[in-house]
């Protein structure tokens, strides 16, 4: 049985939002090996996507749906307009990481098709400044759907675990799929390692940690510290102000913002330290970041904070390196550490990364959700 597997996401694709990217590749992938389709709001900019992915995507594949009448721009138009989608019966299988969208498709899908939701945090307990009503009510809406979608993809172990726990969801319910990332060919990664450089790629979100890894530099006096990002700009300002006061800058260079694609190539460039500093919160306690494996696959050595999800994915001394999340001295100490290992292992440490991020291409995440979405018949 051949399945049509068609990814419905209610914003404008490509976006300058981290998730873009991932949603554009899986959702391409999944149109190249399903033939189905890539449901999104009108005004999908081929050129940007070209810009980000490398490649158009097929027209024949693009379902282009209005989210606005007169000058109101909703989810209640975008969802009126998908029930025409739906109800072709062109789809076999519709994916989303939206609870909503999920909600409306369950609501409003013929007997035939199945819903697939891409989990990526338990969101009632990542909206903290909700009232209790509010939380309760999408604690309510969140069982529902996950109890109503024929399958779960989550992000990694950790989140599945949880979300069984919390919602009395049965294992066999769901599956794991860690992101992937872009192979990139070995030529074009520099062989070289950039001695005492480090590098930050992301936003600035307080639990992202960058800060502290700002706060890390006043005992590092012989490294330099690049940061490629830009949003939030109140907290860029802060961190800005941060490197002033403590006489930082001829250590710290904010380069602001760069497309998707210009990151990797730097990174391939640089062979130095990357840092994932996440400090523990209820973001960084479901998050997988995609940096983990853009960093690895571009021939980077790589210390994260070792929250739960980063421990999924690398083991200490073979691919990467961990420090205590949120602990500003053990991230002093590994990265000394770091520094004073021998050339050759530093090497292998990253030859290890590469070959790890090797098997996480977007096409083999398309196979797994395609297998996965082919178990659901079984």
């Amino acid at each position: 049985m051949f399945l049509k597997i068609s990814y419905v996401y209610p914003e404008r694709l490509p976006s300058k939002k981290a998730r873009s990217v991932s949603v554009c590749q899986t959702a391409l992938a999944l149109s190249d090996l399903t033939d189905g389709k890539l449901i999104t709001e009108k005004g999908f900019d081929q050129g940007y996507f070209a810009q980000q992915i490398g490649r158009i995507y097929p027209e024949r594949l693009l379902v282009e749906i209005s989210k606005k009448a007169l000058n109101i721009r909703s989810n209640k138009i975008f969802n009126r307009n998908l029930k025409k989608e739906i109800q072709s019966g062109e789809h076999d299988i519709f994916y989303t990481r939206h609870i909503k969208t999920a909600d409306f498709l369950l609501a409003n899908k013929r007997p035939h098709q199945k819903v697939i939701l891409e989990y990526h945090q338990i969101f009632y307990k990542s909206t903290s400044r909700s009232s209790e009503a509010k939380r309760a009510q999408l604690r309510k809406q969140e069982d529902a759907v996950l109890r109503g979608v024929d399958g779960i993809v989550y992000i990694n172990k950790t989140l599945k675990s949880e979300t069984e726990k919390d919602f009395y969801i049965s294992p066999a319910k769901g599956c794991v799929i860690y992101n992937a990332v872009q192979q990139i060919d070995r030529e074009n990664i520099s062989t070289n390692h950039s001695p005492r450089e480090l590098c930050y790629v992301g936003n600035f979100l307080d639990w992202k940690g960058v800060d502290l890894l700002i706060q890390s530099m006043t005992n590092l006096p012989d490294f330099q510290l690049n940061i490629y990002g830009q949003n939030p700009e109140q907290q860029l300002k802060k961190l800005k102000e941060a490197v002033q006061s403590l006489n930082l800058g001829d250590q710290i260079t904010f380069h602001g913002r760069v497309e998707h694609r210009q990151v990797l190539e730097i990174l391939c460039k640089k062979s130095c330290i990357t840092v994932v500093p996440n400090k523990i919160s209820t973001y960084s306690r479901y998050s997988t970041p995609l940096k983990l494996l853009e960093y690895m696959s571009t021939g980077n050595l790589v210390l994260a904070a070792n929250t739960p999800t980063i421990q999924e994915m690398i083991w200490e001394y073979e691919n990467g390196f961990l420090f205590k999340s949120g602990n500003v001295q053990d991230l002093i100490k590994k990265i000394l550490e770091i520094d004073a290992l021998p050339e050759d292992d530093k090497k292998e440490i990253i030859e290890n990364g590469i070959n790890y991020s090797h098997q996480f291409t977007w096409k083999n995440r398309a196979g797994q959700i395609y297998e996965f979405a082919s178990s659901l018949y079984r």
